[in-house]
């Protein structure tokens, strides 16, 4: 099945089985959201020296993150990758 017709919710729970490529998968879907949340923290980042691209290198463990611990009758998958990108 093509990963992007598959629900979020199928694609954690792949992922809670180690599946790679259901991470990558719901990573790309996601990938829009993470950006727009890290974006207002870019210039104190930088002045850390914290580069964007330090920060996408955590993206995929972000998610992993967040689908590890994600409880679908509790929240949606993007508001937990949200949350972690945040506070990560």
């Amino acid at each position: 099945m093509n990963g992007l017709l598959q629900t979020d919710d199928d694609l954690v729970e792949k992922i809670k089985q180690k599946c790679n490529d259901s991470l990558q998968i719901l990573a790309a879907k996601h990938k829009p959201l993470f950006v727009k949340m890290c974006q207002p923290f870019t210039p104190a980042l930088r002045s850390k020296g914290i580069s964007m691209d330090d920060v996408m290198n955590d993206y995929l463990l972000v998610v992993y993150k967040a689908a590890k611990r994600h409880k679908k009758d509790r929240s949606k998958i993007a508001t937990m990758i949200g949350q972690y990108a945040r506070y990560h």
